[in-house]
């Protein structure tokens, strides 16, 4: 529902910037300024796409492991019995369950999250002075290591999740985008249908690279593929 609701807006906008140069003159413009402003866009745009996207595909290696070791500790609490795992299920489905709710995979990195530790006393106070088997020893080392690996993976996503472009880099691409529009806008297109069309297509094209970067630096870009499946995935694990 929300890519179509992204898409109709998208061609709204053409249609709209359609009729505008087409029943609408605009005075001339030095066509060099369209150039110029063109070229320092598209290099600007470029470099913070693809460091955004690497920030992206970080937060999505992390948000692997983690969930890759909230499962790994579910399964290895098997071999102590169904009822610290069953607790420890109930800990991860409502950690889980608060990310789908709200629509929203970034929801403990903004919120205060007590899971992890949960998982860490019940594990302690259940097992801590427990003589344990060797596949029980093998199993608990398991578990040792990803609820380390959970503490680490999280601090990655608080400090991956902070690295947003700063208001001045935005002013810049802001600025240079209403540059290129304008000096589009001056083109002559008056009752002429081809140019409009693809004076539109341009500008909306300009609108669309700043609606992607926006979603890259908010983190909401393909968010149901990166956050919510994966932890539906988890909670299917469990059940």
């Amino acid at each position: 529902m929300k890519i179509k609701f992204v898409w109709l807006n998208i061609a709204l906008v053409f249609i709209g910037l359609s009729i505008i140069y087409y029943f609408i003159a605009i005075g001339e413009i030095d066509k060099t300024f369209l150039t110029i402003s063109t070229f320092v866009f598209s290099i600007f745009t470029g470099f913070f796409i693809s460091r955004q996207n690497s920030r992206y595909d970080k937060i999505r290696e992390k948000l692997s492991q983690f969930d890759g070791n909230m499962s790994s500790i579910y399964r290895a609490l098997f071999h102590f019995g169904p009822s610290i795992q069953d607790e420890a299920g109930e800990i991860i489905k409502k950690h889980y369950k608060k990310i789908i709710k709200n629509n929203a995979w970034y929801y403990h990195i903004v919120h205060e999250s007590t899971t992890v530790k949960d998982l860490h006393e019940l594990i302690e106070s259940r097992l801590a002075s427990k003589k344990l088997t060797t596949l029980q020893s093998t199993a608990m080392t398991r578990i040792s290591f990803a609820l380390h690996d959970l503490q680490l993976a999280r601090k990655g996503f608080i400090a991956s999740y902070q690295e947003r472009l700063p208001k001045v880099q935005w002013l810049l691409i802001d600025g240079l985008a209403i540059i290129i529009l304008i000096n589009i806008s001056a083109i002559s297109s008056q009752h002429i249908f081809l140019t409009s069309l693809l004076k539109a297509a341009f500008g909306t094209a300009i609108i669309l690279t700043l609606f992607l970067l926006r979603q890259l630096d908010n983190l909401e870009l393909f968010e149901g593929a990166v956050g919510e499946d994966s932890a539906r995935d988890v909670i299917d694990i469990i059940e």
